[in-house]
This record gives C-alpha cells, sequence and structure tokens, in this order.
C-alpha cells in the first residue's frame, strides 16, 4: 500500500454500495 513507489489499495463504493478494494499501479484507476 506504497503511494509514490506504486501500488495504491483503493477501496470504493460500487453501485450496489458495496465496498470494494483495487491495487493500482501508481495511477487511479476508475
Amino acid at each position: 500500500e506504497w503511494k509514490d513507489g506504486y501500488k495504491w489499495n483503493i477501496e470504493y463504493k460500487n453501485k450496489y454500495g458495496q465496498i470494494l478494494r483495487r491495487w493500482v499501479n501508481g495511477v487511479l484507476q476508475k
């Protein structure tokens, strides 16, 4: 879960209100 280096852990809610988690490689993906 590092920021500048890469690999961010993103938490977000999907359309059903479930909280999901996504790993991204230093870029915020929607």
